[in-house]
This record gives structure tokens, sequence and C-alpha cells, in this order.
């Protein structure tokens, strides 16, 4: 199928509506964005990319073509400039971004090899999307939290760490809630609710080899089976299960990505027609 190009497209139009909320409630919270200036004054970005550069092969026309020009299409279709992309040798399935004025993007082996070409881009998609939102200052900051507390206390006789502590749950409350605009972003670029909902169940599972085995109808009653159950003891158990990580959990991620296919938020935005994402105060937040 011929991918349309979403020519003019911006982050408003596909961000989720408790991502940016919760960007807001971060930059709300004293010391954030200075502690986030003082680790960039700091070189934290470039000895990551460093770091990358040194460990990965960077693709092009000429190493890893196939992978490279799929990688500019779905670039083309968000209508943004092409970053650095590096694949990486390990097993485990992964991708990221680094970079806030040079943005790059790294995928693993063990990634591409899960997953055939289309659910490749849904996962390229996701990251770019991380990267039109102007995630990824952020995104390094929270992928790095431990070892930015260490500096910070350095820096600051130990008072930086104590105000970064008090940082951490916003951070990576947002972190979580950010993925959900990210996974917009890869349904946007692949343009198939089939293969963006296909690939959130392959990276539950981890397998490429079963893949014929696992139904997509399942999983989705799945999903809604974790999200119903919001009785006070299920809440609570939900919010130590989750707080400390990254990512929310992935049937959490289909179920929304599935909502805002059905409520039709994803046509509307194929099809070029920008409407308002719905109030976030219509519905409470939820432990992701």
């Amino acid at each position: 199928m011929e991918r349309r190009t979403l020519t003019g497209i911006e982050s408003s139009d596909f961000i989720h509506p408790w991502d940016e909320e919760a960007m807001n409630v971060l930059r709300s919270v004293p010391g954030f964005d200075h502690m986030v200036k003082q680790l960039m004054q700091h070189g934290f970005e470039k000895i990551l990319s460093l770091q990358l550069t040194g460990m990965a092969v960077k693709a092009g026309p000429r190493q890893f073509a196939p992978l490279y020009e799929r990688f500019s299409r779905d670039c083309e279709i968000l209508d943004m400039p092409v970053p650095d992309l590096y694949v990486l040798n390990d097993p485990y399935p992964n991708a990221w971004t680094y970079g806030e004025t040079q943005p790059l993007v790294g995928i693993t082996s063990g990634l591409i090899n899960l997953m055939d070409d289309d659910e490749v881009d849904f996962v390229i998609g996701h990251e770019l999307g991380h990267i039109k939102c102007k995630h990824v200052l952020y995104r390094v900051v929270a992928e790095n939290m431990k070892k930015i507390l260490e500096i910070v206390g350095e820096l600051t006789m130990n008072i930086g760490q104590v105000v970064g502590m008090g940082l951490s749950i916003p951070l990576y409350d947002w972190y979580r809630k950010a993925e959900l605009s990210g996974d917009r972003a890869g349904l946007l670029v692949v343009q198939d609710e089939h293969i963006a909902l296909r690939t959130m169940m392959k990276m539950a599972a981890g397998s490429r080899e079963m893949a014929a085995e696992m139904n997509l109808n399942s999983f989705m009653v799945q999903a809604r089976e974790y999200e119903e159950a919001d009785e006070e003891l299920e809440t609570f158990y939900k919010f130590l299960i989750t707080a400390w990580r990254t990512h929310p959990m992935t049937v959490m991620r289909a179920k929304h990505m599935d909502e805002w296919i059905r409520t039709g938020g994803y046509r509307d935005t194929l099809s070029g027609k920008r409407i308002p994402p719905p109030s976030p105060d219509l519905e409470p937040q939820k432990t992701l």
C-alpha cells in the first residue's frame, strides 16, 4: 500500500493529551529546567552520542541501504529532516533517540530480527515522533536519571541530588505518557492499524517464530482486562510496578492506540483534518 506523505503535519496534530499535560506538570517542578541546562552545559548529550557512534554502525545509502531507504521515507511521511540512524549489535529488541540539536535514532539487531519490515517502520515512526514532539532532551534525562543524580550531587554538594529525587516520579510519569504520542506517530507512518497493534503484541511476547500463533483480538481483550482493574488495591499495585518505569505497560499502549483509532482521531489526522485533542480533564489520569 502506498503511504501518503503528511505534508505540514505538526506534533500538535497527534500529541497525546496526557503527554502534553504531564510535560506541563514537569516544567512546573522547581529546579527542573535548571538541572537540564546544567547537564547539557557539561556535555552529557555529546557523551551519549559519542558512545553510540563508537559502538554501532551508521546506516546510509551504502550501509544497510534498504533499511536507510525506508528510514528516509518514514521521515518524509512525517515531514521532517532525516536524522542519523545507527544499528547496534544487541539481542534485546530496542530503539531510541538521542540528541537535541542533532538528533539520531538507534535500533538494535534484536529488534530487526524480531520484526518484519512494516513493524520496523512502526518502531522507527515511534522514535521519529519523539523527535517531532521535542521529547529528546527530557528523555535523555529520564533514561539516565541514576547517573544524573550522582553527577548533580557532586556538582552541588548533594543539594542537587535531593532536588533531583523530587523530579524522578513526575519525570518518569511524563516519559511513560510521551510514549503514547510516539505510538501515534508510528501509526501515522505505517498507516495500517493492524501493523501497529501487531507490533505491540510482538514487543510484549518477544517471539517472531511464534507470531503465527498469536491472536490480536485476544491481546486487546487482555489490554481491557488490565485497564478495568481499577479497584483501590489494584490501582495501588499498578503504581508500585510502574512508578519507576520509563515505558508504560505494552498492553496499555495498544489500548490507547486502539482508542485513537476507534474515536476517529487517527483517520482525521491522516486525512489532514486537524482537530483539537480531547481535554485531559474529561478522563481521570491513570497509572501507565
